[in-house]
């Protein structure tokens, strides 16, 4: 397990606060780049980072493929190839820092 030093600081009133230890970032490992998927159905983007809980969110591509905060891709467009931006948002968790990473992503319908 990879943690910092232990802080100290003060507050306001001058007593010491201590901050316990210094979160490490966290780095978020797209597994997948390329989705298949036929036309109506769903995939899922497989990511981790170091076991945080990961929201994904589309942030540019064709409007008839959806992403789910879950990772789930559902593709309603025609058959083709797109591609689409996400945002991978991975949770605080007690030894990293929340962190987020924006990722293009190829998705073939078929």
């Amino acid at each position: 397990l990879a943690v910092g030093l232990v802080t100290y600081g003060t507050d306001l009133n001058g007593e010491v606060i201590d901050a316990g230890y210094d979160l490490v970032d966290n780095k978020i490992t797209l597994k997948t780049k390329t989705l298949k998927i036929k036309k109506g159905k769903s995939a899922k983007i497989k990511a981790s980072a170091n076991g945080a809980k990961l929201k994904f969110k589309k942030v540019k591509g064709n409007k008839k493929i959806k992403v789910a905060k879950s990772g789930k891709v559902t593709a309603k467009a025609k058959k083709g190839t797109y591609k689409i931006k996400v945002k991978i948002t991975a949770a605080k968790t007690a030894n990293y820092k929340a962190a987020s990473k924006t990722v293009t992503l190829t998705i073939k319908v078929k």
